[in-house]
């Protein structure tokens, strides 16, 4: 992620969370994020975008996010950066997944 993340601040949601990462991402980026199943979201993305997100949304912390996530039922930061993305990849392909669908 790029630095206009620290002047966009944090996002509250995960609807918000793909304005963020739609602003943040080049075009290739998003087209190779795209073409991943769920378990290579979790395999490639962990320790590169999925830590990004995790330290820099505040999900280690007490940010907005984390209460968003906490009151939805994720409570764990690797979970709740595994739902982003794969939330994200359901957006680029034009598909609404409701957070609830995922975590089931």
């Amino acid at each position: 992620m790029s630095s206009d993340n620290q002047q966009l601040g944090v996002p509250k949601t995960l609807e918000e969370c793909f304005t963020y990462l739609d602003q943040s991402l080049d075009e290739e980026t998003k087209n190779e994020i795209r073409q991943l199943s769920e378990v290579e979201v979790i395999i490639n993305l962990h320790f590169t975008l999925g830590m990004k997100i995790r330290n820099e949304w505040g999900l280690w912390g007490e940010s907005e996010l984390k209460q968003y996530f906490e009151n939805k039922g994720v409570m764990h930061p690797d979970d709740m950066s595994t739902s982003i993305l794969t939330s994200y990849i359901e957006y680029l392909n034009g598909k609404s997944k409701d957070l609830n669908d995922i975590m089931k």
